[in-house]
């Protein structure tokens, strides 16, 4: 009894020890006003090729259309150092960066162009954004990993 109670013990200190960091996602929404979203991601990762998606398929929505053609200005780092990443040939939703070794998380900065008013993001002829109002959909500011459950994303904005 006493050896189970130890294996029950070591088993939930592991599941904790274990549990998934979160992506931290910081929005700045300072330039809304001239259509500009900017975002950093922290996001936690092992050495190797990852692979980050940008939604493409949404909740509500009858195609693919993620808005990914408004994405500017991707930098990846790891600490200081600048990392190389490149889009899929075949899925434009789809970075591939390289972690190099002994990084555990890397740094996603990012900007969204929000379409001004008549275009694109709107809700009628409301834009996304003007000079008071912004309307920050999520999922436009983030990359996370492919392939992962959204069950198992966690996210902590600010």
């Amino acid at each position: 009894m006493r050896s189970l109670v130890l294996a029950f013990a070591l088993f939930f200190a592991f599941a904790a020890d274990t549990a998934a960091e979160p992506i931290r996602l910081a929005v700045d929404l300072r330039d809304a006003p001239r259509h500009v979203i900017h975002a950093r991601a922290t996001i936690p990762t092992v050495p190797g090729v990852l692979a980050l998606r940008y939604a493409k398929w949404l909740p509500g929505e009858h195609s693919p259309s993620g808005p990914v053609v408004d994405l500017a200005g991707i930098r990846v780092s790891a600490g200081k150092q600048a990392l190389a990443w490149e889009r899929d040939s075949v899925d434009m939703h789809l970075f591939r960066v390289t972690v190099p070794a002994g990084v555990q998380r890397i740094d996603v900065a990012l900007d969204y162009l929000t379409p001004g008013a008549g275009g694109g993001e709107s809700f009628g002829d409301t834009p996304a954004s003007s000079e008071k109002v912004a309307v920050l959909r999520w999922n436009t500011v983030l990359l996370y990993p492919d392939g992962a459950r959204a069950a198992d994303l966690q996210i902590e904005p600010s």
